[in-house]
């Protein structure tokens, strides 16, 4: 009777279940087990409760609250008091009760308390699949929170709630860092969502969305103010374009990419760009729900308009909290050592169904020889995945040129492929790659010159791609990869003048952007260029040469793909 009363409830029928409560409140009370009957009253409470969240708002909180007294009685799992102080909260906010924020306090307090102690004594269990998931479990509450904050017109601490909900498990990874970042904190209160706009540099203004059932919210942030957007676009609608984009990329249909892309930046991004002003030359995207995996590089607008890309550089970040730490760890990086770099390419990985990678030799080869002299190079046999793990420690940057298989129904098994090595495989999955990377205490930059290297499902409430995530993880600021599969030839091309220009002093966004329109302005279609995205913020550890300090001067970067760290042709 209990479960037909959750059934009646997600059928949204909130009348039906109060019949079948009460029968099972009396059949409850029947049973002789004490401890049975203890556990069957405090799920009928809940039910209840959820049925008359709505409609009797102060009825629902008491019956949350009966709910968790029971619960505490009985030493019940604490996930499941959260959960009952979230519907409490809910509860109290549709009453106008203020106690609300109470509630939301006490469940965070539980939720940390359990990531601490799971990551205290066994820090690799944030690894596990069943563990990610676990803090998406309360995504609906939030959402129901946030809406309620901002139609009470409370931009601030409805941003704070999605900060909650979105950035709590890959901060608990990155603050348990040997290296963390003097004096940072993530954003849990109000105080600390101004003390993070204050850090924001000048010509930064972070997009947050709010993707709802309804509607869509897209707070502008920026050192100046936080500003609130509602737009009509739902989820949807969101959903539809993010399909046919990914579709017509992975397709190489340029219509139907055009069409899905530039109804997304009309949508979504027009008016929080207009609120933004012409000064924000920077642009942060943090992605929610049907968004992610979005080619936000190749959004266009009208003809006036142009690509987004044309009037500022992106990156993309599973939200504001991490992004922050991005800034705070690259700038800890600056005064770094000597950079040094790990060049990955062709490795051999036997199988008849991924051909050899000869671009992806020759774009290792380019790099070494044009940018990186003295780098660390794996290719071909020599590329297996212990040399790759061991290879990466103390690296600055690291760039990998092989395959890569994006795996939607199970992310935790895409995977990067090397040479196999005796007995070990070459496949490097994801869940290994979070297990047994190293913390990168000295890396910069991540570049996955791979297919899917940013794509496949994303991981967690923050929207991480699985073959990202590990690198974020193990302390990178920046970590750039491919959206879709990318044929190796305009990988190569793209790849190789990222480096160029991140080499000659651009930070990677701007580096990414500065390829890509130098593809663009070749006429090469969107699709061939806009898979490459950057996730978080990296500085150059290069000086800029003086050349480049002319406004009147072409890029060297466009004029010779091949330049030397002075600016000057390679010998």
């Amino acid at each position: 009777l209990r479960p037909r009363g959750d059934i009646h409830l997600a059928l949204g029928q909130q009348a039906q279940p109060t019949d079948d409560l009460e029968q099972a409140a009396d059949l409850a009370e029947a049973t002789d087990d004490a401890s049975s009957r203890d556990l069957l009253r405090m799920r009928i409470y809940d039910v209840r409760g959820q049925a008359l969240l709505k409609s009797r708002p102060a009825e629902a909180a008491a019956s949350f609250s009966d709910a968790i007294a029971t619960a505490l009685a009985t030493k019940q799992d604490s996930t499941y008091r959260a959960v009952l102080h979230f519907q409490r909260a809910a509860a109290r906010r549709n009453a106008g009760d203020p106690g609300a924020e109470d509630d939301i306090a006490a469940a965070r307090k539980i939720l940390h308390g359990e990531v601490r102690q799971a990551l205290t004594s066994d820090p690799k269990r944030a690894s596990e699949p069943l563990w990610t998931p676990y803090f998406s479990r309360f995504q609906e509450q939030y959402d129901e929170l946030m809406e309620s904050r901002l139609e009470a017109q409370d931009a601030n601490g409805a941003f704070v709630y999605s900060e909650l909900a979105r950035a709590f498990e890959p901060m608990q990874i990155l603050l348990q860092s040997q290296s963390l970042p003097p004096g940072f904190r993530s954003i849990e209160t109000v105080a600390d969502l101004e003390r993070a706009r204050a850090s924001l540099p000048e010509d930064t203004v972070i997009l947050q969305f709010l993707v709802l059932p309804k509607g869509t919210y897209t707070w502008v942030v920026t050192r100046e103010r936080i500003t609130v957007v509602p737009q009509r676009a739902t989820k949807r609608d969101i959903e539809g374009w993010t399909s046919a984009a990914l579709e017509s990329a992975v397709a190489r249909q340029r219509d139907p990419f055009i069409r899905a892309t530039r109804a997304a930046y009309g949508e979504l991004f027009r008016a929080p760009l207009k609120q933004a002003g012409a000064s924000k030359t920077h642009i942060v995207i943090v992605p929610d729900g049907p968004m992610l995996g979005f080619p936000f590089n190749g959004l266009v607008g009208e003809t006036q308009e142009g690509y987004l890309i044309e009037r500022a550089s992106i990156a993309v970040a599973g939200s504001t909290s991490p992004y922050l730490y991005a800034l705070a760890r690259d700038q800890q990086l600056s005064k770094d050592h000597q950079p040094s770099v790990l060049l990955v390419g062709d490795p051999a990985f036997e199988s008849k169904r991924f051909l050899r990678l000869p671009f992806a030799r020759e774009e290792v080869n380019e790099l070494s020889a044009g940018y990186y002299r003295g780098a660390e190079v794996l290719v071909d046999v020599g590329a297996t995945v212990p040399k790759f793990l061991a290879a990466v420690k103390n690296k600055t940057i690291i760039h990998f040129a092989g395959h890569g298989i994006a795996s939607p129904q199970d992310p935790w098994q895409s995977r990067l492929l090397l040479a196999p090595q005796g007995g070990v495989s070459g496949e490097l999955n994801a869940q290994k790659l979070m297990k047994e990377l190293p913390k990168l205490e000295r890396t910069r930059l991540v570049v996955l010159g791979a297919c899917s290297s940013a794509g496949g499902s994303s991981v967690g409430p923050q929207g991480l791609a699985p073959l990202v995530r590990p690198f974020i993880a193990a302390n990178v600021p920046a970590v750039v990869g491919a959206m879709w599969n990318v044929k190796d030839a305009s990988a190569k091309r793209l790849l190789v003048s990222l480096h160029c220009h991140y080499r000659h002093g651009d930070d990677v966004a701007v580096a990414l952007r500065n390829a890509q329109l130098e593809r663009l302005r070749n006429h090469e279609p969107a699709m061939t260029w806009a898979a490459f995205q950057a996730v978080g913020y990296a500085a150059s550890p290069y000086p800029r040469p003086i050349a480049l300090e002319d406004p009147n001067i072409e890029h060297l970067c466009t004029q010779n793909s091949l330049l030397g760290p002075d600016g000057l042709p390679s010998q």
